[in-house]
């Protein structure tokens, strides 16, 4: 890290509450929580984004087990009876044909229910989908690009609906 901006930059999206010369100076300042200005929140962001960086032979077969993960979503709990019920509000029809899509195994490995499941990330997802779907209407031609989703469950959920 040479350029001095960058590294104020760096130190600033992450939280930090110094600046440091080197990636590895960053990850050793990562070890203390101490280390950033809201310790939480700093920690599981600069984790999360260098941790696959630095790690080494990586399964993602069971990813949604991880610890991390379940601090963000709990991903084999559901459904969100609530978002289910906001849907219905909106479009009834088109809601129960979203959501007769249940959730992927995609990352559970062999912790997914054997029966079909709507995980609350799921359901969340099936309201979105209701929402776009009863604004722009499902028979018109779609190009759907996902960023940062549900490991393409929208583009999952919509490519079976129209």
């Amino acid at each position: 890290m040479s350029d001095e901006s960058f590294k104020h930059a760096f130190a600033e999206l992450f939280g930090f509450k110094e600046v440091f010369d080197t990636l590895e100076d960053y990850d050793r300042a990562s070890e203390d929580p101490a280390s950033f200005k809201n310790s939480c929140r700093g920690l599981i962001q600069y984790k999360m984004l260098r941790g696959p960086v630095l790690a080494k032979d990586v399964s993602m077969e069971s990813f949604q087990q991880a610890p991390v993960y379940h601090f963000l979503s709990a991903p084999l709990v559901g459904p969100d009876r609530d978002a289910w019920e906001q849907a219905i509000e909106l479009d009834a029809e088109l809601a129960a044909d979203v959501f007769a899509i249940t959730d992927s195994p995609v990352g559970h490995a062999d912790a997914f229910p054997s029966e079909p499941f709507h995980s609350e990330c799921h359901s969340k997802h099936g309201l979105m989908m209701t929402l776009l779907l009863s604004v722009i209407g499902r028979r018109r031609p779609l190009k759907v690009i996902e960023v940062g989703g549900g490991f393409g469950n929208m583009a999952r959920i919509t490519h079976r609906l129209v």
